[in-house]
């Protein structure tokens, strides 16, 4: 399937959830109050779009997505508010059985298409399948905004979830990876360690050396110094008495 035939399944995938694209704020702050009563008239039975903006926020874009824009349906998935220009109003209107039929053949094509994987974690089916379960809110709230409301709970409750369990994956890898590498340092610790133990005993082997050299040019010095103290003692001896020998 070609770029084109892709973007088209993606339009009409997004299309069915929401409306045409409008300048954003046009719906009622353009309207008269004689065009909003008419509109109620009209609308009885249905929900209400404040109620609906509620529970399926509208999607907005700076461009017309057919005014020249190079992006496609899958940039109305971003649901922040900027400076916007263009704005999607989650649609009222009610589908049939052959529209849910044509639906559901949407989302197989989309997933086949756009290659998403049914296992690890896959971004592209997350998506897709959240805004298949937008849809489901949609069509529900259309019929008893009650349940919508409980399912856009149930909705919030499974991202949370979703959440929690990415973020326990992506941890556990990271506590895998740190234990994989405790056995490597164990063992980088351990000839370190031998390494330095035989460091220490050669510097100790070094320093009993030095210090029995030490001693025994002490000790030679010292027997030196009585030597030369001996000889001078016994030369005085000699020089006194031949001084009493001249004397008398």
């Amino acid at each position: 399937m070609d770029a084109e035939a892709r973007k088209r399944d993606l339009d009409e995938f997004y299309g069915i959830t929401y409306g045409e694209a409008e300048i954003a704020g046009s719906s009622n702050e353009d309207k008269t109050e004689f065009e909003r009563r008419a509109d109620e008239v009209m609308s009885q039975g249905e929900i209400s779009r404040e109620i609906m903006n509620a529970l399926l926020p509208p999607k907005y874009l700076t461009n017309h997505p057919k005014l020249g824009s190079d992006l496609d349906s899958r940039t109305w998935m971003m649901s922040e508010k900027p400076k916007a220009k263009w704005q999607r109003l989650v649609s009222r209107a009610l589908v049939s059985r052959q529209g849910v039929i044509r639906y559901q053949t949407l989302l197989d094509t989309l997933l086949l298409t756009q290659k998403a994987r049914s296992r690890p974690i896959c971004q592209i089916r997350e998506k897709l399948f959240l805004q298949a379960f937008d849809e489901i809110i949609r069509q529900v709230a259309c019929q008893c905004p009650e349940q919508g409301l409980l399912l856009l709970r149930v909705r919030d409750e499974r991202r949370m979830t979703m959440s929690m369990y990415q973020t326990l994956y992506h941890d556990s890898l990271n506590a895998s990876f740190t234990t994989d590498l405790e056995p490597n340092v164990q063992v980088e610790l351990r000839l370190e360690k031998c390494k330095l133990q035989e460091e220490k005993d050669k510097l100790s082997r070094r320093l009993q050396f030095l210090e029995a050299e030490m001693a025994h040019s002490a000790e030679k010095r010292a027997q030196k110094h009585q030597a030369i103290a001996r000889a001078l003692r016994l030369r005085n001896t000699q020089l006194q008495r031949f001084a009493q020998v001249l004397e008398a």
